[in-house]
């Protein structure tokens, strides 16, 4: 997997890049960068605020993008993965396993938001009051919260002690709710991109 750290932070895109290198098993493989490097192809770009911009974007339009959150307000968070179709968006606060779940993820397609990102659109966002999540149950809002996390349905059910053929059923009414049949798609409706 080849990544391109971009940080704003030149000492903290080292220290990501030599823990992303340190931590690497056969099943995770890096190739890592620093900063930008024209002869370089990134599968992924791992930006910050601060580093997200759109000429960076259009050198590598075939790269998915990984945002570190560093207190956006969710609405310009919602408004930059948008802008810049965003594929995932990891908080400060998350450890290393979450950073390299989140790369795996991405790099196999999926959509990635933090525990903590997710918390905030469901819990303390007004979507809520517009009706978009009003109708679903407190045990579909926790399952969304963990496939929102990249958790598969094995792991939704030993997290939350469920049958794995229960969170079929809570996955599939979630589908129903939002009109979709994907888990992407469902993850994208709840952040608000298209």
């Amino acid at each position: 997997m080849n990544i391109l750290v971009n940080l704003s932070n030149y000492f903290i895109s080292c220290a990501v890049k030599e823990s992303l290198e340190k931590s690497s098993k056969n099943s995770d493989k890096y190739n890592i960068k620093i900063n930008n490097d024209p002869n370089f192809n990134p599968d992924i770009l791992l930006l910050d605020p601060n580093s997200l911009n759109q000429d960076l974007v259009s050198k590598y339009p075939h790269s998915k993008i990984i945002l570190i959150d560093m207190g956006f307000k969710k609405e310009k968070l919602v408004t930059e993965i948008i802008r810049y179709k965003v594929s995932g968006v990891i908080s400060t606060k998350a450890t290393l396993f979450h950073l390299k779940k989140a790369l795996r993820a991405v790099y196999e397609g999926q959509l990635w938001l933090d525990n903590d990102i997710i918390t905030t659109l469901l819990y303390k966002n007004d979507i809520t009051q517009k009706g978009r999540i009003k109708s679903i149950t407190p045990r579909e809002k926790e399952v969304l919260r963990l496939v929102c996390e990249g958790l598969s349905n094995k792991e939704i059910a030993l997290r939350l002690s469920l049958s794995e053929q229960t969170v079929k059923s809570h996955l599939s009414s979630l589908f129903k709710k939002f009109g979709v049949k994907s888990r992407a798609h469902l993850v994208s409706i709840v952040i608000g991109v298209p």
